[in-house]
């Protein structure tokens, strides 16, 4: 039986290893939830089911918010 409760905190933990056939890749972009448009890191992983966005946070280098 697949303990369910496991495979979720697995898929929510960032820092957790990707599966073996899996790959990663970080797409520098901007948010478009408000008129700001700050600077951010979308962490992907490309595994069986294709690109799986695993956490947003925001980019250091970015010019205007540097992150925050």
């Amino acid at each position: 039986m697949v303990d369910l409760r496991s495979m979720l905190e697995v898929l929510h933990d960032p820092t957790a290893n990707p599966a073996a056939a899996a790959s990663t890749e970080v797409k520098c972009t901007t948010c478009y939830m408000c008129a700001c448009r700050c600077g951010i890191r979308v962490h992907l992983r490309h595994g069986e089911n294709g690109p799986e966005v695993r956490y947003i946070d925001g980019n250091p280098e970015h010019p205007l918010n540097q992150g925050v």
